[in-house]
């Protein structure tokens, strides 16, 4: 890796480049709005302990990039040393029972059988969860802006008229996307990684949160966002949207009423 000792790790490395160009780490943190523990787990080959693998590449690239480091490199090498092979599962050929008669081979037959069937209930209910986790992944699925909890009962009896009647839950910030084209976008709700959805032409994504709400847009000419407030709905105008190939739209105490948006990544050159 170039400009790394002997023997350095690949977080050892970044955090001496860090400590060399003076950016501690609380700077680091605030600058790439990710929490410091990360970045502190970065530096010491940990970051594995906290995430999984492939929203730990995704933060290693950032920090590459803001160190000014080639990311490509960085993440390649993190890979060779840090995040073990898929181990693969391989399953021998069934040979048909021919010998019924021989108790020995029956049993061997019935016994394959069977691990066959446990094999085929396992591989079912991984791609059920599968897909469970991924539609729950999705934006803010399911979240309103303001959730109505079951009215209170007031003195005629009916729903509506009593005390906490129509009680709502409202969030301080909201950003709905359109994609044009395919595009995939990661968020992140009150300074947590919350997920990372790939999303097909035509469709639609909401994201609320209360704290600070941040979205990662790549291929961001693909998508069309915009600012909820007081029920209003106004697309952002914006040319980095339109120009960069990957942003981030940030509303938090900083930016209340305007997003911030930040290029991660320029348009190519032409």
């Amino acid at each position: 890796m170039l400009g790394a000792e002997e023997g350095e790790s690949t977080g050892a490395f970044l955090k001496r480049v860090r400590e060399e160009r003076g950016v501690t780490v609380e700077n680091a943190a605030d600058d790439l709005n990710l929490k410091k523990e990360y970045i502190e787990a970065i530096d010491s080959d940990t970051i594995l302990n906290h995430l999984p693998a492939a929203y730990a590449r995704g933060f290693l690239r950032n920090y590459a990039e803001y160190l000014e480091l080639d990311y490509h490199e960085i993440v390649e090498r993190f890979k060779s040393r840090h995040v073990p092979e898929t181990p693969r599962v391989y399953y021998k050929e069934m040979v048909p029972i021919v010998q019924a008669d021989h108790r020995g081979h029956a049993r061997s037959g019935i016994l394959s059988y069977i691990t066959l069937a446990i094999l085929v209930v396992a591989l079912v209910a991984a791609v059920y969860f599968a897909q469970k986790y991924i539609s729950g992944s999705r934006g803010s699925s399911g979240i309103a802006d303001k959730e109505e909890r079951t009215p209170a009962k007031g003195p005629s009896g009916k729903a509506g008229d009593g005390p906490g009647a129509r009680e709502e839950i409202e969030y301080k910030y909201h950003l709905e996307v359109k994609c044009v084209k395919n595009a995939t976008i990661k968020w992140w709700r009150d300074g947590a990684f919350a997920g990372e959805t790939a999303y097909a032409a035509g469709e639609e994504d909401k994201f609320r949160a209360n704290g600070s709400l941040r979205l990662e847009i790549n291929t961001a000419s693909n998508v069309q966002v915009y600012r909820v407030a007081g029920g209003k709905k106004q697309e952002l105008d914006d040319k980095k949207l339109l120009e960069a190939r990957t942003v981030q739209v940030i509303l938090d105490d900083e930016h209340p009423d305007t997003p911030d948006i930040r290029i991660l990544v320029p348009p190519p050159d032409d």
